[in-house]
């Protein structure tokens, strides 16, 4: 069984694409947490932002909320996503990483 907010919308799996989660500024669902702290993100909602077993997420907390993002590897200065080296477990791309080496 599902479990849903009061004013969360049951919604058939065939109708799951048709809902525009940009648009809301809330889904209504509600979810515990575990002893772990863990919970679970619903099915509709991964499958709207191709979030996939095994992806990495990256939680971070804006003022007052706590934020859950797909994670994309970035340049850690640029936050570009292109030719991306690995250095100290960072990010960086190449153009970024020719400018320190210019600048030394």
């Amino acid at each position: 069984m599902r479990e849903y907010g009061e004013n969360a919308p049951i919604v058939p799996p065939e109708k799951t694409e048709e809902i525009d989660y940009s648009m809301r500024t809330s889904t209504g669902i509600v979810r515990s947490i575990d002893c772990l702290g863990r919970f679970v993100i619903p099915k509709e909602m991964r499958r709207h932002l191709q979030i996939n077993e095994g992806d990495l997420l990256e939680v971070a907390v804006e003022q007052d909320k706590i934020v859950i993002r797909k994670y994309d590897k970035a340049c850690v200065l640029c936050s570009s996503t292109d030719n991306l080296s690995t250095f100290n477990e960072k990010q960086i791309c190449r153009d970024c990483l020719n400018k320190i080496k210019a600048a030394f």
